[in-house]
């Protein structure tokens, strides 16, 4: 057959985001191979924060993308999150798997982010392991956020992504949670939300 075979390397170079020096490390290789994209050895350092991408993109379900989040400061985010009046601080680690991305994609993904603050209160440790799937076009969910040793909130359930009736069926457990949590859903009604609140809840309807 023929050979469609192309490589790509790129050169170490500095990205400023947000004040910070981000750099791209030396020996990345971008490979291009009939339909499939190889990445191999990307990372993007700041300190100590990291961001990596390596695997194949294509439509095969073997072939998987995987990226790695170390250390990043969610402060980096703020010129994502300011435009909402959200202020975050903690520290995110977690990783993502993402497979046939030109095809059926699957992806999943484990992100926890310690000390987390939001707007100056507050919140704890939060961890979140979701799940993709194409062929449900639902995302599974399993959020929990622990505070001085206790666990404060409880998430559990799906979203289904492709309903347009109820596309919302989650199981909440508040135990002490913070109520600033809730602030951006609510903020047409009522702003500066402070206190917490304990109760169960079963989420559902439409977004």
């Amino acid at each position: 057959g023929t050979d469609t075979l192309a490589k790509l390397s790129l050169l170490p170079s500095d990205i400023i985001i947000d004040n910070q020096i981000w750099k791209i490390r030396d020996q990345v290789r971008i490979k291009f191979d009939n339909n499939r994209t190889l990445i191999e050895g990307f990372e993007l350092s700041s300190d100590k924060q990291l961001i990596a991408v390596n695997g194949s993109i294509s439509s095969a379900e073997a072939d998987q993308l995987k990226i790695v989040i170390g250390d990043l400061k969610m402060t980096s985010l703020s010129q994502l999150t300011k435009g909402f009046g959200v202020n975050l601080n903690g520290t995110m680690n977690g990783t993502a798997n993402l497979s046939a991305l030109l095809g059926t994609p699957k992806i999943q993904s484990d992100v926890t982010i310690d000390s987390l603050k939001y707007n100056q209160t507050d919140i704890g440790d939060l961890k979140i392991a979701s799940t993709y799937n194409n062929f449900t076009s639902k995302i599974d969910v399993d959020a929990i956020i622990f505070k001085n040793g206790g666990k404060t909130m409880d998430v559990k359930g799906n979203v289904d992504l492709k309903s347009d009736q109820n596309n919302l069926d989650l199981n909440v457990i508040l135990d002490k949670t913070e109520l600033i949590l809730f602030e951006p859903f609510v903020k047409t009604l009522v702003s500066k939300l402070k206190g917490q609140i304990s109760t169960d809840l079963k989420v559902t309807g439409k977004f």
